[in-house]
């Protein structure tokens, strides 16, 4: 909320901004300033993520879209001292004998920060109807949008008095923007531990509000990291704080404004139909009677009258939902006429080309085109332009102001007249560079590792959670005499690990090679006995690895080579002579 105007409010807050980009590296936060009355439509479509607006506009929030505080502002009052509190000062000019108390407001004009500013003029409200003093007795209330212009207006003379937030006379003065001896508090209270000047109660200071389509677990992390914010912090510094803490109890504030007839309380309590009838019934009865008269040709015009504000409201409300969303955005958008000339560009797009606004507009698309990349687009473009296409979507490379070039992915559509001449292409970018760098090196690492298993002299095979094959080299594929394609799918203990060396059958659930699937620990194996697709045999050293993703055992390979000194000493029998051997032994 920029209180005091746009470029206060920046100064004031994008340390903060720096400051959570860097203890969240995956996140990069940016400082939107908005008026008082701007809230409502950016949660609405979800153009901001969070907010640090006033309480009374978070309540107003809070009830009609949900959003969620998620932490306090301590405002710095010294380098050891800060308060979770803040009020009112309602003054006047010290030279103004006229206007020395709050009674003498009767009949004079008033400047106040916005309707919705909680320190600005809500508070003061119930503080000036208790000294007897209500709105319609003022001669003129004036609201000025930012606490320096109030403060300016009644130093000039223009105001007879003026109603900002406490700290902000003091503020002010720290910044040499005024001599504070200049100015009276009208109603000044004495509280304790609070040092600045006060007309009002005290209530709870600014929250963090999180929008509802906000993730929680970012909230609870930006939560953390605002609590944990050191008050000599840069970002402390400037925004005059002394850091945040835990969520205040905003009772209070629901209290004044429910008091107040506010919003969201600004229908509570409404007085039924039916009481209406009771209090008001002799006039409704003249008045329905008088109107009877009239309530044709009424009615016609009111039709028509509510249909043209209903239409102009829904495109006042377009236009501004479209004028957030193009600048915005996080994807570059583009306006590009029919010769190829940039119309009108997004802050997005300006930083993905490195160009300024400025030097965009005199520029042509193909001045950003890569020119290998030309011969893909013209076509699509020229299709689009003579209305065989409504729109299309490319990958490209976009050319920097400093030479490099930036992959992108590209959609562009076509706004045509009512006569169905084409006025402007529109174009939405899309960074791809980092998904595009992830594929080069998927290609690299996977010719990599197709240059190893085919070139191997090892058997290698892959096995999934089942035991099955899911690759085998060649090396692998002549050991055992099976194609690969006979091989992959199928389970391998069944099919070169299935006999003993006595002859006896390898139980599956006793095999160390597949047993990695369960226990996820790497087995070696020496003078183990293979079989091959003829039932000859054979020796292997082997080792079996579990593959592991994310913590989790996916599959298993088994890297192996055949130990032929085993096997020229000891003389390896088939599958037929081994059976044998078993059998002459259980007799």
């Amino acid at each position: 909320m920029a209180k005091r105007g746009e470029a206060i409010a920046m100064a004031r807050w994008q340390p903060t901004a720096d400051y959570l980009s860097e203890k969240i590296p995956h996140k990069q936060f940016r400082i939107i300033p908005m008026r008082f009355d701007e809230a409502p439509l950016l949660i609405r479509n979800q153009l901001i993520d969070f907010t640090i607006a006033n309480p009374a506009i978070y309540i107003d929030l809070e009830a009609k879209f949900g959003v969620q505080r998620i932490v306090t502002l301590k405002n710095r009052l010294s380098a050891n001292q800060h308060v979770t509190q803040f009020g009112s000062a309602i003054f006047s000019r010290a030279e103004h004998p006229e206007v020395s108390k709050l009674s003498h407001l009767i009949g004079r004009t008033v400047a106040a920060v916005h309707e919705t500013s909680l320190g600005g003029w809500i508070m003061a409200i119930k503080t000036l109807e208790n000294a007897g003093v209500t709105r319609n007795s003022l001669a003129q209330v004036q609201f000025l949008n930012t606490h320096d212009a109030v403060v300016k207006g009644v130093l000039e003379g223009r105001y007879d008095a003026g109603i900002v937030r406490t700290d902000t006379i003091e503020r002010m003065a720290i910044e040499k923007k005024i001599d504070p001896d200049r100015l009276q508090i009208l109603g000044q209270r004495q509280l304790k531990h609070f040092p600045f000047r006060i007309s009002t109660d005290l209530y709870p200071e600014w929250p963090v509000a999180r929008a509802p389509h906000t993730d929680s677990a970012l909230a609870e992390q930006i939560a953390l990291v605002l609590m944990q914010l050191p008050p000599d912090h840069p970002a402390a510094v400037a925004a005059h704080i002394h850091g945040w803490t835990v969520p205040e109890n905003y009772q209070p504030v629901h209290g004044l404004l429910k008091k107040l007839g506010l919003p969201p309380y600004d229908h509570y309590e409404a007085i039924s139909i039916w009481q209406i009838l009771t209090l008001y019934w002799p006039w409704i009865v003249s008045f329905t009677a008088i109107m009877a008269l009239l309530i044709v040709g009424i009615a016609l015009i009111y039709r028509l009258n509510n249909r043209l504000s209903s239409r102009q409201k829904a495109l006042q409300q377009m236009e501004a939902r479209y004028q957030a969303t193009f600048e915005q955005s996080a994807l570059g958008i583009l306006y590009i006429s029919p010769t190829g000339k940039l119309q009108r560009v997004n802050q997005a797009l300006c930083v993905l080309s490195g160009f300024t606004a400025y030097e965009l507009h005199k520029m042509n698309w193909n001045d950003l085109s890569y020119p290998e990349d030309l011969a893909q687009e013209l076509p699509l473009y020229e299709a689009l332009k003579r209305g065989e296409r409504s729109d299309f979507q490319l990958e490209k490379r976009l050319l920097r102001k400093d030479g490099s070039r930036l992959w992108v992915r590209i959609t562009f559509s076509c706004i045509r007249s009512s006569q169905g001449e084409l006025q402007s292409l529109v174009g939405v970018l899309d960074d791809i560079s980092e998904r595009k760098q992830l594929e080069e090196a998927k290609e690299q690492t996977d010719r990599l590792h197709a240059v190893i298993l085919n070139t191997s002299g090892d058997g290698i095979l892959g096995l999934d959670l089942d035991g099955c094959h899911t690759f085998v080299n060649p090396a692998a594929s002549q050991m055992l005499g099976w194609s690969a394609d006979e091989l992959l799918g199928k389970a391998g203990h069944a099919l070169w690990h299935h006999t003993q060396k006595d002859g006896s059958l390898y139980n599956v659930e006793s095999c160390p090679i597949t047993a990695v699937l369960n226990n996820a620990k790497v087995h070696r194996g020496h003078d183990e006995l293979f079989w091959r697709k003829d039932q000859s045999s054979f020796l292997v050293d082997y080792i079996s690895t579990p593959i592991m993703e994310e913590g989790r055992v996916t599959g298993a390979v088994v890297i192996f080579h055949a130990n032929t000194k085993e096997e020229e000493k000891k003389g390896i029998p088939t599958v037929g002579e081994r059976q044998h051997l078993a059998t002459e032994q259980t007799e």
